[in-house]
């Protein structure tokens, strides 16, 4: 009796031994794979439901295996969906892409996992390893990349920029965000668009050609899909853990867009030089015209009013580049030329200068026309003889103040220095005193002085409006023979003259600004004259005032 209940006794005791061993590896079991029923859990791989008998111990024998499988792996990869990896899944695992080893891990889930059921192959999930044992498998994870791509964009559109103060700008907007301009030209290159903003404006510095370059760049996506699957070494079920999908940055693409602009240089210069300054009436003058513009002109004024000038004979107002041209009356003339430059650009843009020179026209001729008073020296030429009859005869001649005209024609060899050749003609009272015995009478008769004569004259006022000269001549003057009628008889007197020299002086003022003027003169000559074989000292002084005229 004792010996069956000590018997009794111990089997109880291992049986609540076993049970306490139990309860709580169950306990732990429902615990690791919580809410999943028995179907669900993985408590053992291998056996009946095992995909492949034959445990592998590498890749290759992976690989090997597998594609005697590969038929049956092929329906349940495309039954799930995934028919389109099969090849990468063949691929990683022949290269080793993306495969690696690892233990299952308690508590896992697997989406789903193919197992043998009655010789086929099949699947079923989700599935969660609740197995105690340590499982080495092989995990593979096989990624899919799907560009999303995004086209750059890039604007640009420029304007102004004429010339060096015409502003440029430029507008990139409607590029990419991001977008930097560069400008590159006369001095290099600099950024002007950049750090978020698309527009700028500013001047140049220069004229030349500058290139506007606008760049950008856009980053598309890319979705990349993680596959991760599972094949434990014992039995090669194939099991899906999950998807993982995330978005990474894809790739560049990049855009360029360019312009021009053309600056012009709108400095302008200009210089008209005339050659020779001064010049006589009609001679040629070399008008030059000089500088930088786009188109000049040359105006001709005189004492501030427009006049004309002559090229090649014909009668111009302006000249538009170097040529010859000459005056047509004295006076001092201004040359006026304008330039201009980028006048059809904007007004900011264009650009105009003067230039001036003055040229003096100074005569080359003045004729003198004049009413002149003469005054001859005074004299009286008193003759005594006696007669044939005895008687005594006694005669008083006397010449004495009259007037007349001349003209003079000076040709100027500079606004010093000119030469005169000149024509007087006067008539001088004459008149003879006459006696014999004690009888007398009186009697006039008009004297006419005709003189020729030549000499420079000495202008001591150059460049001045008043002409006042002086000058010596030489020349020939005819005094002309008298009679008288006295006593009832004619009595002559025969005047004998030779050459003449003299001296004048001169004074010759116009009429504002025109070529002619008054003229006033005054001469004096040295004259002697043989009367009847006497020699008497005629020597007049001449005062004349009349017209002078310049050209």
């Amino acid at each position: 009796m004792f010996y069956k209940a000590s018997i009794r006794l111990l089997a109880v005791s291992l049986l609540a031994l076993g049970y306490l061993s139990v309860v709580p590896e169950a306990a732990a079991q429902d615990a690791v794979c919580e809410g999943f029923d028995k179907k669900q859990k993985i408590g053992r791989l291998g056996g009946r439901t095992a995909f492949s008998r034959e445990a592998v111990a590498s890749p290759a024998d992976l690989h090997k295996q597998l594609t005697e499988h590969k038929t049956e792996i092929t329906a349940i990869m495309q039954e799930k969906g995934f028919g389109h990896l099969v090849d990468d899944l063949y691929e990683a695992i022949s290269s080793g892409k993306g495969l690696s080893e690892r233990d299952l891990v308690r508590g896992e889930v697997f989406q789903w996992m193919t197992f043998r059921k009655r010789g086929g192959a099949t699947t079923l999930g989700p599935m969660c390893v609740s197995a105690r044992k340590t499982y080495s498998a092989y995990e593979i994870e096989l990624v899919e990349v799907k560009n999303n791509p995004v086209k750059a964009q890039c604007a640009l559109n420029v304007s102004g920029g004429a010339c060096v103060e015409d502003p440029v700008k430029v507008d990139a907007g409607g590029s990419s965000k991001g977008v930097t301009v560069e400008m590159s030209g006369p001095g290099g290159s600099k950024s002007i668009v950049s750090s978020g903003s698309t527009t700028w404006s500013g001047t140049v510095g220069a004229p030349g050609s500058y290139t506007m370059t606008a760049k950008a760049e856009a980053q598309g996506t890319k979705t990349v899909t993680t596959h991760t699957f599972i094949i434990p070494k014992a039995c090669l079920n194939l099991a899906h853990i999950g998807t993982k999908t995330e978005e990474k940055p894809g790739d560049v693409d990049t855009c360029s867009e360019t312009a021009k602009v053309e600056v012009a240089d709108c400095q302008v210069s200009l210089t008209v030089s005339a050659e020779p300054t001064e010049v006589k009436r009609g001679e040629d003058i070399q008008v030059d015209v000089s500088g930088t513009y786009d188109s000049a002109k040359v105006t001709f004024e005189k004492d501030g009013e427009a006049v004309e000038a002559k090229s090649g004979g014909q009668a111009i107002s302006e000249l538009t580049e170097s040529g010859t041209i000459a005056f047509r009356k004295t006076g001092t003339y201004q040359i006026k030329g304008n330039a201009v430059r980028c006048e059809g650009l904007p007004a900011v843009c264009a650009k105009s200068t003067t230039s001036e020179t003055t040229v003096t026209v100074k005569p080359a001729w003045t004729a003198r026309f004049f009413g002149l008073a003469a005054d001859p020296d005074d004299f009286s030429l008193r003759q005594d003889r006696t007669r044939p009859d005895g008687l005594s005869e006694r005669s008083v001649l006397k010449l004495e103040k009259g007037q007349g005209v001349g003209a003079g024609l000076e040709y100027h060899f500079n606004d010093r220095v000119g030469l005169e050749a000149s024509i007087l003609y006067a008539i001088l009272e004459s008149s003879l005193f006459f006696d014999i015995g004690s009888d007398w009478a009186e009697d006039d008769d008009d004297a006419s002085l005709l003189a020729f004569v030549i000499g420079p004259n000495f202008h001591l006022t150059p460049g001045k409006k008043v002409d006042f000269y002086v000058g010596p001549f030489i020349g020939f003057a005819d005094l002309g023979n008298v009679g008288f009628r006295v006593l009832g008889e004619n009595q002559r007197r025969e005047f004998d003259t030779d050459t003449v020299i003299g001296a004048q002086l001169g004074l010759d003022v116009p009429f504002g600004a025109g070529d002619w003027g008054v003229h006033f003169g005054a001469r004096y000559m040295d004259l002697s004259a043989d009367v009847n074989g006497v020699e008497i000292d005629i020597d007049p002084l001449t005062v004349g005032v009349g017209l002078a005229y310049k050209f």
